[in-house]
């Protein structure tokens, strides 16, 4: 929904504000709130524009629409951060590893 960009944009500010060395800014929880919020709405919408068209929700079909659209960026990512870490500081690979293994069990 294009009209929710501005409200998005806001979201996002707050955030980066927040993780600014500046102590006066420090409401960034507003912009998480903020996306938890517009995520519902657009969720719900998308749901309930489905409901009325077909008259039925797939959950199933509707989360393997999320899912292909987020994987591309999460690999992106990862990588990104990948080299990052190899390239600034070998050890951020080890204690990641690390933690990555004691967090499956």
């Amino acid at each position: 929904m294009p009209a929710l960009d501005g409200v998005r944009a806001l979201a996002v500010a707050a955030v980066v504000m927040f993780h600014l060395p500046v102590t006066q800014l420090g409401a960034g929880y507003i912009g998480v709130d903020l996306f938890l919020v517009l995520s519902g709405y657009l969720i719900t919408s998308l749901l309930m524009a489905e409901a009325e068209g077909t008259g039925r929700i797939r959950l199933g079909s509707f989360w393997m629409r999320r899912v292909r659209r987020l994987i591309p960026a999460l690999v992106v990512m990862l990588a990104v951060t990948a080299a990052w870490m190899a390239l600034v500081d070998w050890s951020l690979v080890t204690r990641t590893k690390t933690m990555l293994l004691a967090g499956l069990g």
